[in-house]
């Protein structure tokens, strides 16, 4: 072997090495710090809602957007969206398999955003003040949600729009 394929050691371990098991605490402590990072008024804005569901096979995040009363009436026409299930007709790629993410490139060093992750944060940060402006002038402004917290990804109950 060692004439043949002198290499022969370092494509054994290469072969043999296996993708290290991240525990549920390990996949909550990259994710929902990444998706209070994309979604900056998750625990604020009511209509936003979320969950975590641990499954089989790892964790499944899910973050519902849209106007309540939209919901209120599309859920008991489609149940399976209470549960945070899309159905299949809904997805262009239903049946592909696509390959996961890893979860270590689901962190984003501070000061090293992407471009469009800054610009989208300065639309947030404008659309903030503008309701504060407003709330100050005594007019309707975005609807909030309070009482709401990273706590809430841990809860048995999903969040509800009812």
């Amino acid at each position: 072997m060692e004439v043949a394929l002198p290499e022969w050691k370092r494509w054994k371990a290469r072969a043999e090495w296996k993708k290290p098991e991240w525990t549920v605490e390990q996949i909550d402590d990259v994710m929902i710090p990444h998706i209070e990072k994309l979604v900056p008024e998750l625990y604020t804005d009511a209509c936003i809602r979320f969950n975590r569901q641990v499954k089989d096979y790892g964790v499944e995040y899910t973050v519902d957007m849209g106007n309540p009363a939209m919901w209120r009436e599309a859920l008991p026409k489609m149940p399976e969206l209470a549960n945070f299930a899309l159905p299949d007709h809904w997805m262009g790629n239903s049946n592909a398999e696509t390959e996961m993410v890893p979860i270590e490139l689901n962190r984003w060093p501070e000061g090293q955003e992407p471009l469009g992750y800054t610009k989208f944060m300065a639309k947030v940060k404008q659309e903030q003040e503008l309701d504060e402006e407003k709330a100050a002038r005594g007019e309707a402004t975005w609807p909030k949600k309070e009482g709401v917290s990273r706590d809430d990804w841990f809860k048995e109950e999903p969040q509800t729009w009812f």
